[in-house]
């Protein structure tokens, strides 16, 4: 009889912390947005390398909604194609400006890396991204070949 009561003591304490262990393991993916607004600044018109144009004095935006991790910061983000490596940005047909990507992931130059964007915390895991192309990246930028 004290047999069977040890044993039923150890089965309770076992059912007890299979239940409270169930959710220990578990992974849990948490919504990502993120607003990534282009601002021109310049006289000219911009092409991006995917096709988009942006007027003189005028913007884009591009929205992402993604899974991601609970704890969220501005760093963790990546600008969103079309600023990968070996991305060109056109001005007007005339200028070019080849961007490079940095060594790790969304570090590269201008719009290629999130450390040139202003941001602003919307919420929880939602961030707006902004950057403006000026005059003087177009002075700087290549002439097109």
């Amino acid at each position: 009889m004290k047999e069977k009561r040890t044993w039923m003591y150890f089965l309770f304490i076992g059912g007890i912390n299979i239940l409270f262990c169930s959710g220990c393991s578990e992974t849990t993916e948490y919504i990502v947005k993120a607003d990534f607004i282009y601002f021109n600044n310049t006289n000219h018109a911009i092409e991006l390398a995917s096709s988009e144009i942006i007027n003189p004095n005028d913007s884009f935006i591009i929205s992402i909604e993604t899974d991601g991790g609970k704890n969220i910061t501005e760093e963790s983000y990546v600008p969103p194609f079309p600023f990968n490596e070996g991305s060109t940005i056109k001005y007007d047909d005339i200028k070019c400006d080849f961007l490079e990507a940095g060594t790790k992931a969304g570090k590269g130059e201008g719009p290629a890396g999130i450390q040139n964007y202003d941001y602003k915390k919307i919420s929880e895991r939602y961030y707006e991204f902004t950057y403006y192309f000026t005059e003087e990246q177009f002075e700087q930028a290549e002439n097109c070949n």
